[in-house]
């Protein structure tokens, strides 16, 4: 009976000192799951993606270099949401994003009647040019955490595959002519657009605080970063599209601001 009542007396022990241990991990382990908003300002190529007008004599385009100063931020600016999955207690994968599409419907003009018709004067409607548009930017990347001596803050450094896509693209319909009011056909069943798309690698290194209630603050920086951009454009069907590319390294670029939850 003693051996009895003490064996369970050692298990209940070990039990408490285990849940203890278990209690004292604040930080980030195995299945751990985040979520956070990140403040600050990103890279924007979307500038650079223009619609050729139709029917122009001749063409140019910009190079798709990036619009912002690296450490041009704000802390109230919002850029996106990141999502983070332990894969164990030190490994992490990262992943943030967003997305646009948008579409305009084409619609054929209406031909009225002129002033000079003896009848009656009838507006005329002109055409609605169709459009669309798509616009996705992602960025993946493998996190590797180290512990310090305070056992709420950790930090991490991060390989990030950076990948941008964006496309605008109109369509012609027929027209009016704004003289006799009458269908003229302009340009009918040309497709025009602009095209971006990027790709790039970034070395990210950051630190993380976490709170007892689940809270996590964080900051991180590029140290270094590539990105291989091309703008193109097709003003007509059955050209070659006019291009230009772009080469852009950074160094201690977009530091962000990052609050979220542990789950």
């Amino acid at each position: 009976m003693k051996r009895i009542l003490l064996i369970f007396v050692i298990l209940i022990w070990f039990g408490s000192v285990w849940a203890q241990q278990e209690e004292n991990v604040i930080g980030p382990k195995r299945g751990t799951v985040t979520a956070s908003l990140l403040l600050g300002n990103s890279d924007s190529y979307n500038w650079s993606l223009t619609l050729p007008s139709a029917n122009q004599s001749y063409y140019s385009i910009s190079s798709p270099q990036s619009l912002n100063i690296p450490t041009n931020n704000s802390l109230v600016n919002m850029i996106g949401i990141e999502g983070k999955w332990f894969l164990t207690d030190k490994w992490a994968i990262r992943f943030n994003g967003s997305s646009m599409l948008d579409a305009t419907p084409a619609r054929d003009a209406v031909p009225g009647v002129s002033a000079s018709s003896p009848i009656a004067t009838i507006p005329a409607y002109r055409s609605i040019s169709g459009s669309a548009s798509a616009l996705v930017i992602a960025n993946l990347g493998v996190d590797r955490y180290f512990a310090t001596n305070n056992r709420h803050l950790y930090w991490y450094a991060s390989p990030v595959v950076n990948l941008l896509y964006g496309r605008l693209s109109g369509f012609n319909v027929s027209d009016i002519d704004t003289g006799t009011l009458l269908n003229s056909t302009a340009d009918p069943g040309t497709t025009r657009y602009g095209e971006l798309y990027g790709i790039g690698l970034s070395g990210v290194f950051g630190a993380e605080f976490y709170t007892e209630s689940g809270i996590v603050f964080g900051f991180e920086m590029r140290g270094v970063s590539y990105m291989y951009t091309v703008n193109s454009i097709l003003p007509v069907e059955g050209m070659k599209p006019l291009k230009s590319d772009n080469h852009t390294i950074s160094f201690l670029a977009l530091p962000t601001v990052k609050i979220g939850f542990r789950f």
